[in-house]
């Protein structure tokens, strides 16, 4: 055997930005027409409005960098305020 150094195999946590990859749900463009009077976002949404892909979404909320809400049925919602908010924007 060689004597070949290998990278470490544990990914780096962080904001993982969508690559060439092949096309998933959570890479699909976000008409103008969704971002105009939402008051909540699913975590597909967040990541299209955001250019990361979904498992960085969930970990900004994992990590209280984003507030996010859990409904009855499972589904993660997140307030258009708590976007704002993580972006620095203004909050009316």
């Amino acid at each position: 055997m060689g004597n070949k150094e290998r990278e470490p195999t544990t990914p780096k946590r962080g904001i993982r930005p969508i690559t060439g990859r092949r096309s998933r749900k959570s890479d699909a463009k976000v008409p103008p027409s969704l971002t105009e009077g939402r008051v909540a976002y699913k975590v597909v949404e967040v990541a299209a409005l955001l250019g990361v892909d979904r498992s960085s979404v969930y970990d900004l909320v994992r990590i209280g960098k984003i507030r996010a809400v859990r409904m009855s049925g499972g589904t993660l919602l997140i307030p258009r305020i708590a976007i704002d908010e993580y972006l620095g924007g203004d909050v009316a």
